[in-house]
């Protein structure tokens, strides 16, 4: 029973995450000139155009990107198919 509610809570926090991201990335993409100027006012300089528009892409990317793979029910295969053990790394047998 426990078990089951605490699935139900992950999956909420999951989705909320997703949410977030991906509405985070899309907003900062919309409108790139803006989030270029907060960062800017966070410290980046600003001689380096370049720089700056490549990170005002590259951020909002990640963003939509980690959302979507969240949403997708993507895991990272380090994570699941390789379990650190008392002996070193060993493949698990069961697949997820």
């Amino acid at each position: 029973m426990i078990s089951g509610v605490l699935q139900v809570i992950m999956l909420f926090m999951r989705a909320s995450l997703a949410v977030v991201l991906v509405a985070a990335g899309a907003a900062k993409l919309a409108d790139t000139r803006s989030f270029a100027v907060t960062l800017m006012g966070l410290g980046v300089p600003v001689r380096r155009q370049l720089f700056l528009r490549g990170f005002a892409i590259i951020v909002p990317l990640t963003e939509l990107a980690l959302g979507l793979a969240i949403i997708s029910g993507q895991r990272c295969c380090v994570c699941t198919d390789v379990r650190l053990q008392s002996g070193g790394y060993h493949r698990s047998a069961q697949k997820t």
